[in-house]
This record gives C-alpha cells, structure tokens and sequence, in this order.
C-alpha cells in the first residue's frame, strides 16, 4: 500500500483556475543490488548472475541500438526511445519561413520510457492508494513579489553578467517551473529589460 497527496500546480490556468493532480508519496528507491536482491528471489529466477548479465545485455543493446534511430519494445515492460536537444548557442526560434536552421548541431536529450498498457493494467491490479493528507498541498509561496524578483535578477545580472534558471530558483524561492515561466514571460515584457541567451540547457538571461 502506498500513499499519495494532492498538490496544486505552481502556475494558474489562463483562466485563473488552480490545477490539482495526486502525488505519490515516494519512500525509498531501490538500488541495483536491491533489485538483483529481489529479483533473485522469485520463483523462477535463474540467479544474480544471469540477471546481471541480462541487465548489461539490454543495456549495450540501447547504447547500439537507439542512437541508429531504432525504439526498442519489450512486451509486457514499455517502449525505449530517444529524445534530442540542439548542441549549440544558436537560437531555436526560425527568423522566417526561409529559415533552413543550417549547421545545426543535436545530441541524445534524455532515454523515453512508455509503459506498455499491460503493465499499467498489472500495476493497477496490484496497487491499493490511500490519501495521506487532508486538503492540498499549495506550491511554495515566493519570498517576495514580481517587481522585487525581477529587482534581484537585475542586481545579479549587473554583478555576474547573466542570471541562470538555477540562480533564478536560488534567489527568489520560486519552482523551477515558476521561475522558468517568469523568466520566459520577462522576454515578452516591454517594461522588463530582460532577454533571453542560447538556448536550454544553456539558456541563460541577460540585460537588454
């Protein structure tokens, strides 16, 4: 059994109504010899050391694998795939219709897992969910308002020449979702003068 919360989201909806989703609450996480540990023990298990050469043979599939644009599928388990981020200082917006974004330079972002529908079915069999808290639990508050976050950044860009998305959450208490959304919106803002430099995870901003 396992518990969960409710927790707002930090930003509001366009129309002022405030996103709620279940959180589970999360324990402890098992480490690899946990899971040989556990695995051994099933009726069935061909031991330690088979799973652990199972283990580094899906994985030096993936590593050969995945990079030649192929997404691996094992039934019952999910779907592995790729994501990919541009490698470079070059901005992501296109200037024009025109614009081919020539010598572009990407790497491997992150590894996609999607679960495959019978496993959702089996965990959801096997899951029991009891609601740990009344009420819900609100994001946390910001120390101080707009005109003064937005004071911050500019006495940290005139100090350091830039302010990052982490010196962003540092100095304001913001999330990093918040924080993101603020700094995004500061690039649109006549009155803020504030621009955006590179692109993530290299974005930094600076003053206009």
């Amino acid at each position: 059994m396992a518990n969960y919360i409710l927790q707002e989201l930090p930003m509001r909806q366009e129309d002022g109504s405030r996103k709620v989703y279940p959180r589970i609450q999360v324990y402890s996480r098992f480490d690899y010899e946990q899971v040989l540990e556990r695995m051994s023990g099933y009726p069935g298990s061909p031991g330690k050391g088979a799973l652990m050469s199972a283990f580094e043979m899906l994985r030096q599939m993936l590593v050969a694998s995945l990079p030649e644009g192929h997404t691996i599928k094992i039934d019952g388990l999910g779907t592995f795939s790729l994501s990919l981020e541009f490698d470079d200082q070059k901005s992501n917006e296109m200037v024009d219709d025109e614009d081919n974004m020539a010598y572009r330079h990407v790497r491997i972002k992150d590894v996609n897992f999607k679960a495959d529908p019978a496993l959702l079915l089996a965990l959801n069999k096997n899951a029991e969910f009891t609601r740990s808290e009344i009420g819900v639990r609100s994001p946390n508050k910001p120390s101080c308002n707009r005109e003064e976050r937005i004071e911050k950044a500019l006495d940290h860009i005139e100090k350091h020449g830039f302010i990052s998305l982490t010196d962003y959450v540092r100095i304001t208490g913001l999330s990093r979702t918040s924080a993101s959304c603020e700094l995004r919106s500061f690039e649109n803002s006549a009155d803020v003068p504030i621009k955006g430099s590179g692109v993530p995870p290299h974005k930094v901003w600076v003053k206009e």
